[in-house]
């Protein structure tokens, strides 16, 4: 098969360059608020710091593991439908710390939810296969201009709500939906995916 080649005017008029940012945006904006918030989380439901403290350096060695593990599983797999499935199963994840106060309920939310670091790199090499190789520095540009704002705009809102309603339990019910969303987004991509690469 040819390689793909799309140029950035083209990019910016496509629903694959929206249908891409936008998830990416949701995703950022959700995998940020729980990480910045990850210590006041855990001690809302009633971990020690140093508890906490230990799942976050699990999370963050998860975090690397799993991206190794599931990029390199990647390159054999449908990338749209995996990245949506792993944002369904984060949004699932997010019951544990709502009905769970248990170490081990908190400590399983980590496991699940650690593999949503593994969206990132995905979420790249999915704009790699639908536009090519030639412009994708600039098309990625483009891109980062609108999907970073999630990952400083999601801290701000968890800790607005936790000041506003001292529990953090409405922000786990929204994250829930807009992991949903978000990986909707990516499912909804896969069809333009199968087309570039010539790949089910």
């Amino acid at each position: 098969r040819s390689e793909v080649d799309v140029r950035v005017a083209e990019a910016l008029r496509s629903f694959a360059f929206w249908g891409s940012v936008v998830p990416a945006g949701i995703r950022n904006g959700c995998y940020h608020a729980i990480s910045v918030h990850f210590i006041p989380l855990m001690v809302w439901k009633g971990l020690s710091q140093a508890e906490a403290a230990f799942l976050l350096g699990a999370y963050a060695f998860l975090g690397m593991a799993t991206t190794l593990l599931i990029g390199w599983s990647a390159d054999r797999m449908n990338k749209p439908r995996l990245t949506a499935w792993i944002l369904f199963v984060a949004a699932a994840a997010m019951l544990l710390p709502i009905f769970g106060n248990s170490f081990l309920a908190l400590g399983l939310f980590t496991i699940f939810f650690a593999a949503v670091e593994t969206t990132f790199p995905l979420g790249w090499a999915i704009v790699g296969d639908l536009f090519g190789r030639k412009h994708y520095a600039k098309i990625r540009g483009y891109m980062t201009l609108f999907y970073t704002w999630g990952g400083v705009i999601g801290p701000v809102l968890a800790g607005a709500i936790f000041d506003r309603w001292a529990t953090y339990e409405p922000l786990l019910w929204s994250l829930i939906g807009v992991f949903i969303l978000a990986g909707l987004f990516f499912a909804s991509l896969n069809r333009t995916w199968k087309k570039a690469t010539g790949r089910m």
